[in-house]
């Protein structure tokens, strides 16, 4: 639902509060040009309260301006400064031409306000490294020699379920403004399932106390489970149907580890230590970057009735640029190590939008 009211204070300081934003996404329009725009539409339509949902209150306000005539508009503008008369006919013609798209049957731009997406893909290690801090059995801590670091790049399959919130902004990009507005940004919320595991012989930098055949048998399996992602994105239509779009913020991700101490590795290397397996999680955290290409898909709610939605597909690029954490696995009583894992990744999705 969206309530918006038309008069001069109300709407002023609704287009103020986007200028910081839109300077730090792009750096392209001034604060004067919104503060014009936002009095021309105050001139041109006098006070409004409207209310109901987003695209229909963006479809009854196209209507009220294209259905004056240009007299009219001179009339209601006589006594403007040539700023807000330059922000009125570009706030016209660019209602004009989504008017002239709707008798076509083209609906100009994404819906804002609301989303959810889900999808699928993959995901794939981004030069990920276990380094071993300690290794202790029957509480005495092994040396370990200079080859501490090892490489455990991964790939698996992923699936995400994300909730977000759009704004069409004009055109952040180009001088020209193209449709329902060649821009928007949004900000979400993602949550990814499953992801890249990677299992490897060994602990790395350990081979004194046993020959290298048997602690090779040890084995550390490194697996990430969950990841949540808080980004922004900034995207610019590059037709009526389809945006590209680039996003970056934060995000958080679990990491297991699991060791498995084998009777044919050092737990049955003199009986000293009885095999075992154990496991260990911690959550990472860092930073996220992307981009993506969306387009709209009309005929999916007629293939899933979906009533009041409007749907479109997206292929989309991550990397996660993860912090490294300590992950102590095992017991210094029995037999332990602490890895030192960085779980850097990379996905690619594919998957559904679905605005409300």
């Amino acid at each position: 639902m969206q309530l918006s009211i038309g008069n001069a204070k109300t709407s002023s300081a609704f287009f103020i509060s986007f200028v910081f934003a839109f300077f730090v996404f792009a750096g392209s329009a001034s604060a004067q040009d919104f503060a014009a725009q936002s009095e021309a539409q105050f001139v041109l339509l006098g006070p409004r309260i409207e209310s109901g949902l987003i695209w229909d209150v963006e479809r009854r306000r196209d209507e009220a301006f294209c259905s004056m005539t240009t007299d009219e508009v001179r009339r209601k503008l006589r006594k403007s400064s040539s700023a807000v008369v330059a922000a009125a006919f570009e706030i016209l013609r660019e209602a004009r031409i989504r008017c002239a798209a709707r008798k076509l049957g083209i609906d100009v731009g994404f819906r804002t306000g609301f989303n959810t997406s889900v999808g699928v893909g993959g995901e794939f290690g981004l030069n990920s490294t276990t380094e071993t801090q300690t290794i202790g059995s029957n509480g005495v801590f092994d040396p370990i020699d200079a080859a501490r670091k090892a490489g455990i790049n991964y790939g698996g399959v992923v699936g995400s379920v994300g909730i977000g919130y759009d704004w069409k902004v004009g055109s952040l990009f180009s001088p020209t403004r193209l449709g329902a507005g060649g821009s928007f940004i949004g900000v979400n919320v993602d949550v990814t399932f499953g992801g890249g595991s990677k299992t490897i012989n060994g602990i790395p930098g350990i081979v004194p106390f046993v020959p290298a055949a048997t602690a090779s048998m040890d084995m550390l399996r490194y697996r990430r489970n969950v990841g949540v992602d808080f980004t922004a994105r900034v995207g610019t239509y590059i037709s009526p149907t389809t945006s590209i779009y680039a996003l970056g913020g934060v995000a958080t991700s679990s990491i297991s580890l699991k060791y498995d101490c084998p009777s044919t590795g050092f737990c049955g290397f003199g009986g000293a230590t009885p095999a075992f397996s154990t496991e260990s999680t911690k959550w990472a955290v860092g930073g996220v970057f992307g981009a993506g290409i969306e387009t709209k898909a009309d005929w999916l709610p007629r293939l899933l009735p979906i009533e009041n939605a409007a749907m479109s597909l997206y292929i989309e690029y991550r990397a996660h640029i993860m912090d490294k954490v300590a992950i102590d696995v095992g017991s210094v009583a029995t037999r332990s190590t602490s890895q030192e894992v960085d779980l850097s990744y990379q996905t690619i999705t594919a998957g559904a939008r679905i605005r409300f």
